[in-house]
């Protein structure tokens, strides 16, 4: 599809494909879905289906945007590209009845990319991926993520928390089975009075997603950046022996951050005080 497309999905829910084949679509702009039924570009659950939308993605009107819309278990691959930002309202829904990975690839390499999921029993079975060169950003709402969802910042990419007005922006659960992936080489932008944290049965900070240390992994070659707008703890979920960076930019030199427990440096790590100050 050419430029922007609008799908209003008043009558029957859209499907491409029903058989196990390779399906790829490729929106050039924004998709808009702005009607009450279901946009599915396979009910298959054997298809490799890649949806590619280079603009921003709109799901509102009532609507359900579905990477797979089968049900049962994934055999196949179910793919979401997205280049732009992503925008949810409380009404509608992105999430998938195939259970298994869908995923869905924040893959811009310039500029922001916004999360701005409204609805809080959505995004279920859906891996979120921010992909190297992305900068992808939460804003106007904490994001809620539901059964088997997942949310992996690679090499190269940030993730930054971001906040509504000066409250901090969290990944919340509404569900269970979901994981959290900071790999060596992503950054996370750290907005959370309580930092990042992964004790079994804690769910404090930034991150409130994973029932343990192994489900909300915060790897020791990350950059972790702090940018509290009031004074921080660190979260117990920065890791020891790190060997990339700390960055502390808080909001006004007067703001604080303290360290939860005690964390050292490999001789390739480095900690960056920006602004504010740090506490020992």
């Amino acid at each position: 599809w050419r430029h922007h497309s609008t799908y209003s999905g008043l009558f029957n829910p859209i499907n491409f494909a029903s058989t196990a084949s390779t399906l790829n679509i490729t929106v050039k702009g924004d998709f808009i879905h702005n009607g009450t039924k279901a946009f599915r570009p396979t009910t298959n659950l054997a298809a490799n289906s890649t949806s590619t939308v280079e603009g921003n993605l709109s799901v509102t009107g009532g609507g359900t945007f579905l990477p797979n819309g089968g049900s049962g278990a994934l055999t196949g691959t179910s793919v979401v590209n997205l280049k732009g930002n992503l925008t949810v309202s409380s009404a509608s829904s992105l999430t998938s009845t195939a259970t298994g990975i869908n995923t869905f690839n924040f893959t811009g390499t310039t500029g922001v990319q916004t999360i701005d999921v409204a609805n809080t029993t959505s995004v279920a079975q859906i891996a979120f991926v921010a992909n190297t060169g992305s900068y992808v950003k939460l804003i106007n709402q904490d994001l809620t993520m539901g059964t088997n969802s997942s949310f992996t910042i690679k090499n190269g990419a940030t993730l930054d928390f971001g906040f509504s007005g000066a409250t901090a922006l969290n990944l919340f659960s509404n569900g269970s089975l979901q994981t959290f992936n900071a790999a060596s080489g992503s950054i996370l932008k750290i907005t959370s009075p309580d930092g990042i944290s992964n004790g079994t049965g804690v769910y404090t900070g930034n991150v409130q997603i994973g029932s343990d240390a192994t489900k909300r992994l915060f790897n020791a070659g990350a950059t972790y950046h702090y940018i509290g707008k009031a004074n921080q703890v660190s979260g117990n979920g920065l890791p020891a022996n790190l060997s990339n960076k700390v960055i502390v930019e808080l909001d006004t030199d007067a703001i604080t951050l303290q360290p939860t427990g005690s964390n050292t440096f490999t001789s390739a790590g480095t900690l960056e005080i920006r602004k504010g100050t740090v506490l020992d």
